[in-house]
């Protein structure tokens, strides 16, 4: 049996986003299912700045409701590049709705690859999801959790570390 887009996303973020501590933030959302999940049905910009704007004006509406939410593209088709383009439109999309100082996004594809960064380096991981997706997070939320964490710059270190050993050291590196 093939899981729904959106039982894909849960499973990922149970079995790798929590269970592999990625984002020590993201259980309480999780489990007290404050996370809303929008299927992008239809493939084309306008349609996904919508949803974009109409999700981010929910989120301020119910915001005891909604800790934070995911825009996702059923078509695993979508190559990194297009994606990573519309992903930023998203951005200028939230600033243009000036909404940008109460919501942040995040970058989520199958084949996430950090500017700088080879193919092959583990550390790409930490963004690698089943399919291409968008996450909307609240500022404020992200604000709180970095300040609880105390050390958000050992908590990268800690991916890194754990992700080199569940995917190995990048191979191109010497």
């Amino acid at each position: 049996m093939q899981l729904s887009v959106i039982d894909q996303t849960k499973k990922w973020i149970s079995t790798f986003v929590i269970q592999q501590n990625i984002c020590p933030f993201a259980k309480s959302a999780f489990e007290n299912e404050k996370i809303k999940y929008i299927v992008l049905d239809k493939h084309d910009k306008e349609s996904l700045f919508v949803e974009l704007i109409i999700l981010a004006r929910e989120m301020k509406i119910q915001e005891e409701n909604i800790s934070n939410a995911f825009i996702l593209f059923p078509d695993n088709t979508l190559n990194f590049e297009c994606y990573l383009e519309q992903f930023y439109d998203c951005e200028d999309v939230l600033a243009a709705a000036e909404l940008d100082h109460e919501f942040q996004l995040v970058s989520f594809h199958p084949d996430y690859q950090f500017s700088g960064k080879s193919e092959n380096d583990p550390s790409n991981y930490s963004n690698r999801s089943p399919l291409p997706m968008i996450h909307i997070l609240r500022t404020k939320e992200v604000e709180m959790a970095i300040n609880a964490h105390g050390n958000i710059g050992q908590l990268l270190k800690d991916n890194d570390q754990r992700l080199a050993s569940l995917y190995g050291k990048d191979k191109t590196k010497t």
